[in-house]
């Protein structure tokens, strides 16, 4: 039975205990505290509405009236409670939430570090998808310790196995708190010591055949491939010559290559170290840019296909192509071709490591430093290169050019 003025001000002057129903989940206790039970996601909460007389039933069975619009609409009223309470926090003491810090750390770290767009839409993806819906709307001043150690999202993601994507949203996490210090939005770091929190993701090397008489299957394999996409044979006959990696090749541009000069010149936004990396062409790789120069409608890609979005060969297309050809992902990758090379040229060629890791794109520091060796063994890499295309011809039965 429905509650009443003239009950609820004669068991408050009684000051009477117990629990007083008004129907829809509405009840007072002690006839002096609002509370509304509610039941979402299976699980049944309690939600204060004040105190009486602060808060008459009328004004109480209003705040029941919008809960269950809420709840009708999927939003659970206690959440979103907390959220408009935290924003009229925010509006009177002028703190800035997580989100709106977070925003201003990646718009500052993409225009000063020049990051690939894959890059930026790694980070993008992963500050909407786990760190906004989870910490987004709370006052960065609040944010503490215990609230990240335990944040439901990293806890989740841990719990399924997900190790590199909790390593990859505590960086981010990490990495805007020490945006926000740096910039006096707040004096500490509450992310400190946050990665050590985490069970962290084992290091696995990509597979890749290391064994010359297997690698040469591979190479006549790729060489006797048969796709309606041209672009896609050819770039599995590059992706062993230059070694490159992934994304550098499915995503190459014809401006990037002067065969004039023989060489392709990755940009710095395209590249794992966020510098231009110039590649020597050997003679057969030119020979494959002709012919591909030939066949193209000569757009923005090299690697040009009608079938993906991007306008470009996808590198699941490369990895499919390896396994239509009967290596499995347990035997040799994409990014394998890259271990295969340089064990061979290491092992086979004696070539120093350093000019091998030239050649992979890395950059090597001076021992007992931090500083970065300079050279990129520009001649050095050329002859090599083109050793390493005639070897890859003779393991197909071809004469070398």
């Amino acid at each position: 039975m429905p509650l009443s003025d003239a009950e609820i001000r004669a068991g408050a002057r009684k000051k009477a205990k117990g629990r007083k129903s008004d129907g829809g989940g509405l009840f007072i206790q002690d006839w002096r505290y609002w509370r509304m039970m509610y039941t979402f996601a299976g699980k049944q909460k309690t939600l204060s509405f004040g105190v009486y007389p602060d808060v008459s039933l009328q004004e109480a069975r209003e705040k029941r009236a919008e809960a269950k619009k809420l709840l009708a609409l999927g939003v659970d009223p206690g959440e979103e409670k907390k959220r408009r309470k935290e924003e009229a926090k925010q509006s009177v003491t002028g703190a800035r939430t997580f989100e709106s810090v977070a925003r201003e750390w990646l718009e500052e770290d993409n225009r000063t570090h020049k990051v690939r767009a894959v890059t930026e839409k790694r980070k993008r993806y992963i500050l909407e998808h786990y760190l906004v819906p989870s910490i987004g709307p709370i006052a960065f001043s609040s944010l503490t310790r215990p609230m990240l150690k335990t944040l439901p999202v990293l806890r989740e993601l841990e719990k399924d196995g997900k190790a590199e994507t909790v390593r990859r949203v505590v960086k981010m996490i990490q990495a805007v708190c020490r945006f926000a210090v740096r910039d006096g939005i707040r004096d500490d770091d509450p992310s400190f010591f946050l990665h050590e929190c985490f069970v962290r993701p084992e290091v696995t090397h990509r597979a890749a055949i290391l064994e010359e008489g297997r690698f040469q299957e591979l190479i006549v394999a790729l060489h006797r491939y048969t796709t309606e996409v041209p672009a896609l044979y050819y770039a599995l006959q590059l992706m062993p010559m230059l070694f490159t990696r992934n994304s550098e090749l499915c995503n190459a541009e014809w401006q990037e290559i002067d065969l004039d000069a023989c060489v392709w010149t990755i940009p710095a936004i395209r590249t794992k170290m966020n510098r231009p990396f110039v590649i020597p062409l050997p003679e057969q790789a030119q020979q494959i840019f002709r012919e591909l120069q030939a066949i193209s409608r000569r757009g923005r890609y090299v690697f040009e296909s009608q079938r993906s979005k991007t306008g470009h060969i996808r590198i699941e297309s490369l990895s499919i192509a390896l396994r239509n050809l009967g290596f499995s992902g347990e035997e040799m990758t994409v990014h394998g071709f890259r271990a295969s090379a340089a064990s061979f040229l290491g092992s086979k060629f004696s070539y120093p490591t350093d000019i091998i890791e030239a050649a992979l794109s890395h950059v090597p520091r001076v021992p007992l430093g931090n500083t970065y060796i300079r050279t990129d063994y520009p001649e050095e890499r050329k002859k090599m290169y083109q050793v390493w295309a005639d070897y890859l011809d003779t393991l197909r039965g071809r004469p070398v050019l």
